[in-house]
């Protein structure tokens, strides 16, 4: 027998985005339906061996007001504040970031030609160069120099998104990019500027129980279900068909789980749409977990490794982050690997963290002779390409979508919204939040954000 569930208003997925967005909602909010047994999505932590670890790395920098409502509600004796210390390993030499302003602990003569590489960069005769740009390595070029966007930002490039700049637009740069004067690239050829110069300087995060803890009570438990499989999705009926025998009908959908899964999941879907869908590219991600029972020698929050030997490609300290994530006098090191259907992985998942902790020994990050543990977890859906195609198969998808309840939006295919500017609207049926279902690179605190912004939608659409 099929038990049918009438809700106002359902929300698919229990990572962060539908966890704020049932916040938001409040009494508005119907079930929020989670497929794994536990909440939290890609912010989901647990601990093992007395160390504990996020998802993937997280912590919270975002400074609008009602992103810091949010996350602060936690309360200030329940999370640190950190200056943010972020490094650059390059072929043995430990650089403060970004780079481009500290050049001084590269070798002379390699230093001489990136600060020669920057100086004589396009962008500084002729300012409308980056505009001009057709992809992102036209950008790196026009910004930066040959030189220094070979040896630096290319060799990352194709290590954490997995495909050449040359295949990916700008539209996703943001602040992330930072352009160098001529006076910080010339100091930071002698003496360390630090991270000054990095959109990212200072960050919360919880002293106990991870990112997730950012979380704790936000949602109704009893409107969290959990380990609900969505079998088929019928957009024209407003039904969603669950693994156990439910179908949950709704008046407005808030989607969060992967665009690709939803679209899946979703019955008559022309052909177009299925390779519109088909085409959009994202990464994977395999996660090493190392449990070091020393203390480094190096401190940093999280640094990122351009040689492009090594898998390792960003490493997140997570001792640094909060002493609670460690036993006394050990440490723990999660280490990111990166491919994608371009770039498939080369080696087993057990065989990356074997090669991953060879690594940290010749970084000397862990002592030769430590014995240490590691553990892998594999994410599918880890970051979102901005390849050449990625707006011409969102419009093909919002577009199908819009016959069923999707309200297309300006800012549907952007990188990010400008969050001051959007002001309460009437939206659809069909609502889209978060990273994956909106195939976008948002933040955590632009997941809130979003979040926060269909609420105040849904009071419009009565």
């Amino acid at each position: 027998m099929t038990v049918s569930v009438e809700t106002q208003c359902l929300i698919l997925g229990g990572g962060l985005s539908g966890i704020a967005a049932g916040y938001w909602l409040g009494d508005r909010s119907g079930p929020v339906l989670e497929r794994n047994p536990y909440p939290g999505g890609h912010i989901h932590t647990w601990t093992k061996h007395g160390f504990t670890w996020d998802e993937g790395p997280h912590v919270q920098f975002g400074r609008h007001p009602i992103a810091q409502r949010f996350f602060r509600r936690l309360g200030e004796s329940n999370y640190l504040e950190r200056d943010a210390v972020i490094l650059n390993y390059w072929r043995g030499h430990w650089i403060p970031h970004p780079a481009q302003v500290n050049l001084f602990p590269v070798p002379a003569e390699q230093r001489r030609q990136y600060v020669e590489s920057l100086l004589n960069a396009k962008s500084r005769s002729d300012p409308g160069a980056l505009d001009e740009a057709a992809n992102y390595w036209d950008w790196l070029i026009a910004a930066y120099g040959e030189e220094f966007s070979t040896d630096f930002p290319l060799h990352y490039t194709t290590k954490y998104w997995s495909v050449h700049p040359r295949e990916m637009s700008t539209s996703w740069l943001g602040p992330r990019m930072h352009l160098p004067t001529r006076d910080e690239i010339v100091h930071g050829a002698q003496r360390s500027l630090g991270s000054g110069a990095h959109y990212l300087n200072r960050f919360i995060y919880p002293t106990t129980g991870g990112y997730m803890r950012f979380v704790d009570g936000v949602i109704d438990p009893r409107k969290l279900e959990l380990s609900v499989e969505v079998r088929m999705i019928d957009l024209n009926d407003r039904i969603i068909y669950v693994d156990d025998n439910r179908q949950y009908s709704y008046t407005s959908l808030i989607n969060t789980i992967p665009l690709p899964e939803f679209i899946r999941l979703c019955v008559n879907v022309p052909a177009e749409v299925i390779e519109a869908t088909n085409g959009l590219l994202c990464s994977e991600l395999v996660l090493v977990n190392v449990e070091i029972p020393h203390e480094l020698s190096q401190k940093f929050h999280w640094c990122y490794v351009y040689d492009e030997d090594l898998l390792s490609t960003r490493i997140t300290s997570y001792g640094e982050l909060s002493p609670a994530n460690v036993p006394a006098g050990q440490s723990g090191l999660q280490v990111e690997v990166y491919g994608s259907r371009r770039k498939p992985f080369e080696l087993p998942v057990r065989q990356i963290g074997e090669t991953v902790v060879s690594e940290l020994r010749q970084m000397g990050l862990v002592d030769a002779k430590a014995e240490i543990r590691f553990h892998t977890r594999y994410t599918k859906y880890a970051n979102v390409v901005f390849d050449l195609n990625r707006e011409v198969c969102l419009d093909v998808i919002w577009s199908w979508l819009s016959d069923y309840g999707l309200k297309r939006e300006a800012s549907d295919l952007d990188y990010s919204p400008n969050w001051d500017a959007l002001q309460p609207e009437p939206l659809g049926s069909v609502m889209m939040a978060g990273r994956f279902a909106q195939w976008n690179y948002f933040w955590t605190h632009d997941c809130v954000l979003r979040a926060h912004h269909l609420s105040e939608c849904l009071k419009h659409n009565g």
